[in-house]
């Protein structure tokens, strides 16, 4: 924030994947130790971080929009799959979504019904598509073309979702509507 100097937050670690909660009170982290990953929240207020997730492999957290739950990947020696727990710690970890293919969450409509999702094939192709967060909840490829196409961020409203792609032969930005 402007007119503040910054502040070193949370316990010295190798941190990946910092992100910033709806309140902006709170943080999620990757905090990676040797070979082994897990969740942890750190609350900005008070400089105190809490371990989320204690099975190890976990990556990539996403916050809802109330900020009363984070997905994530989890790797069990396989492909990633995603898993939801609230933010608070409590309860278990819950599998949301299982498919052949690692995929991670990129970001979480505000209505909470989709969360936007990179999912990696064995041959390294990168495809967007989109977990419903209701019904069946079973995924489907939103971009699924020979170029690689992830990091997909819904518009505020929801109406849009912008995302990257090699399609032009470099990364770039592109922006479309959203659900068609």
């Amino acid at each position: 924030r402007s007119g503040k100097q910054l502040e070193l937050v949370g316990p010295p670690a190798q941190y990946n994947d910092v992100v910033l909660a709806p309140d902006e009170k709170h943080v999620a982290v990757q905090n990676i130790e040797g070979n082994n990953s897990d969740l942890w929240t750190i609350d900005l207020t008070r400089n105190l971080p809490s371990r989320l997730t204690f099975e190890g492999g976990e990556d990539d957290p996403v916050w809802s929009a109330d900020g009363n739950t984070l997905i994530f990947s989890v790797s069990n020696g396989g492909p990633f799959d995603i898993y939801k727990r609230p933010s608070n710690g409590g309860g278990k970890a819950e599998l949301v979504s299982k498919t052949p293919e690692s995929k991670e969450g990129s970001d979480w409509s505000r209505d909470g019904k989709y969360v936007l999702m990179d999912s990696y094939d064995n041959h390294g192709n990168l495809d967007l598509w989109v977990l419903p967060m209701f019904g069946d909840g079973k995924p489907y490829p939103l971009l699924n073309s020979p170029f690689l196409e992830g990091q997909g961020h819904f518009s505020p409203d929801g109406q849009w979702f912008a995302y990257t792609s090699n399609e032009s032969g470099r990364n770039e930005v592109y922006l479309r509507h959203f659900p068609d």
